[in-house]
């Protein structure tokens, strides 16, 4: 990996734009199996190399910010060993109360995921002092001490 981007061209010979943030929703993984003739959790790892791939790329080519949204409402009622002894990372734009948060938490480890892994960019102090005893990690980039607000602080 180089330690400067490098911009590809574009197809009429000017410079491409690379765009500063993406977001990608990551769908099909068991379909994809499906087709193979493979299980569920083949295609979860043929996902985590995908990913792989694209966070690469990302960084060659200067991408500042990746979103990925990779748990669905539709994977909510999947059966059980989907999620069960899995990693299992809850994103969101921010935490507020944490009432919501601690909810989905709960809903994974009655579902018996390994580890629950809450990523937020900015959260009060009080809501992580109450989410963090019962999730396994919590990154919050942004923790205020000021009121409850999810709303990040833009530019």
């Amino acid at each position: 990996m180089s330690s400067s981007p490098q911009s590809p061209a574009s197809k009429d010979g000017g410079e491409t734009v690379i765009p500063r943030h993406v977001a990608i929703i990551m769908d099909g993984n068991n379909r994809w199996a499906r087709r193979q003739g493979l299980p569920g959790p083949a295609g979860h790892r043929a996902g985590v190399e995908t990913v792989r791939e694209v966070l690469r790329a990302c960084r060659q080519h200067g991408v500042e910010i990746l979103t990925l949204f990779a748990f669905s409402s539709e994977n909510w009622g999947r059966p059980q060993p989907e999620v069960k002894d899995r990693q299992v990372i809850l994103v969101d734009d921010g935490l507020a109360s944490g009432y919501t948060m601690l909810a989905a938490v709960d809903f994974m480890r009655q579902k018996e995921a390994r580890q629950v892994i809450v990523a937020v960019p900015t959260a009060s102090q009080r809501t992580v002092h109450f989410l963090l005893p019962k999730t396994d990690v919590l990154l919050c980039l942004n923790v205020r001490g000021g009121p409850v607000f999810a709303v990040a602080d833009g530019e």
